[in-house]
């Protein structure tokens, strides 16, 4: 969605970043194991196996971004293509999510 607005990939991976220090993933994942089964199952498995796939380390992302690249050509063409977001369904993201200068 960042990137849809058009800030760049280096604010996009550093807000990314920002939730390992925001959000408390161990209490998150204990709190809904109740409520969500996958997270009833990990909450039986020792943290540090549980921890990286809860994680928000920069190099997933950045993994992830340049694995789109590679196979899209760039994550513009994946959000058109896979996504099928129109142009007219851009603008209407970008009007709804930012306000004028």
């Amino acid at each position: 969605m960042l990137s849809l607005l058009g800030v760049s990939r280096e604010t996009v991976v550093a807000d990314y970043a920002l939730s390992d220090k925001i959000v408390d993933y161990k209490a998150q994942m204990e709190e809904t194991a109740g409520k969500n089964p996958a997270y009833a199952f990990l909450t039986q498995l020792p943290w540090e196996v549980v921890e990286p796939l809860l994680a928000s380390d920069p190099a997933y992302i950045e993994a992830a971004l340049d694995g789109i690249a590679e196979r899209h050509g760039s994550l513009d063409a994946f959000i058109t293509r896979e996504l099928a977001v129109t142009p007219a369904m851009k603008r209407a993201i970008i009007d709804n999510l930012t306000q004028p200068a």
